[in-house]
C-alpha cells in the first residue's frame, strides 16, 4: 500500500512520455532532413550540445501542455521542440542535416 501513495517526481514521467524513452516502443521519429531542426529550437545552425539543450529546455518549458493547458497550437509546438532536440542529439541523423 505505500508502494501506491509513492509518487514519482512528473518530469520523469513526461520524460518517459515525450522522448520516447521505452526501448519496447520502435516508433520513429517524424525525420525530415530539409526540416531546420535548429530554427524550430531557435539556436545557431553551428550549436553545440549545450546550447541546443538549453534551448530545448528553454522552450519545452514554455509551451508545455500543463502551463497551456486547452491551447492545441502550443501542444503541438511542444512537439515539434520535442521531436527536433531528438533528432539533434542524435549524431547520425545530425550528420545527415549537415
Amino acid at each position: 500500500m505505500q508502494a501506491a501513495n509513492r509518487r514519482l517526481p512528473f518530469f520523469r514521467i513526461s520524460q518517459a512520455h515525450f522522448f520516447n524513452d521505452n526501448k519496447k516502443s520502435n516508433e520513429p521519429l517524424d525525420f525530415d532532413p530539409k526540416e531546420d531542426y535548429y530554427k524550430i529550437l531557435e539556436v545557431r545552425d553551428k550549436a553545440g550540445e549545450a546550447e541546443i539543450k538549453n534551448g530545448f529546455f528553454r522552450l519545452a518549458q514554455f509551451y508545455h501542455p500543463d502551463r497551456n493547458q486547452g491551447h492545441q497550437h502550443n501542444l503541438t509546438k511542444f512537439q515539434n521542440i520535442t521531436n527536433a532536440y531528438q533528432i539533434l542529439k542524435d549524431p547520425q541523423k545530425k550528420a545527415t542535416l549537415r
